[in-house]
């Protein structure tokens, strides 16, 4: 029950942080990632993991978002300033984090799997989020951005889902329910 209360409160957050760039508004969506984050965090019975792979997820976006902002490969409604992601994006990394130790627990010890649900679930996030939120905009035609999505999140996903399961304590939970 708490993998779905966790996989629907990160759809919720994710829609509102995008709709809410969208419309100008990205404190709405920061906010309700803020929410997500210290609601799942609260009731967390692996915290360092959580930690491990929001710290691993907020570089990541740094470095990506940044990258893909800075080349003009993705246009940022509700922008920052120069060449940096912008917060609502870095909220969203964060929040999505939040998933590896609950929803998305079954990736642990499956990068391959993890590098496809990345090389396919984050492009067509940017690819919604410029159709029906007008969060992003992609260059015309955007198959060259789509591919370099596609590659930063295949390499992404892994290794958040590496980091979330570093938490010793979850560790000794699987060897436990193992033997």
């Amino acid at each position: 029950m708490r993998a779905w209360i966790n996989a629907i409160g990160y759809q919720i957050a994710s829609l509102i942080v995008i709709h809410g760039a969208g419309m100008g508004q990205a404190w709405r969506g920061i906010l309700a990632c803020a929410v997500f984050v210290a609601l799942q965090f609260a009731f967390s019975d692996s915290r360092r993991g959580d930690l491990m792979a929001m710290s691993c997820a907020f570089v990541i976006g740094c470095v990506l978002d940044g990258v893909w902002s800075a080349t003009g490969w993705v246009e940022y409604a509700s922008p920052s300033p120069a060449w940096f992601a912008p917060a609502w994006i870095l909220a969203l990394w964060v929040a999505f984090a939040m998933t590896f130790n609950h929803s998305l627990r079954w990736m642990r010890g499956r990068p391959r799997m993890a590098a496809v649900l990345g090389a396919v679930g984050g492009p067509s996030a940017y690819w919604g989020a410029e159709r029906v939120f007008s969060a992003v905009t992609l260059p015309s035609p955007p198959w060259f951005t789509l591919a370099a999505l596609a590659i930063g999140w295949a390499i992404a996903v892994p290794l958040i889902a590496h980091m979330a399961a570093m938490d010793p304590a979850t560790r000794v939970r699987r060897q436990g329910a193992t033997t």
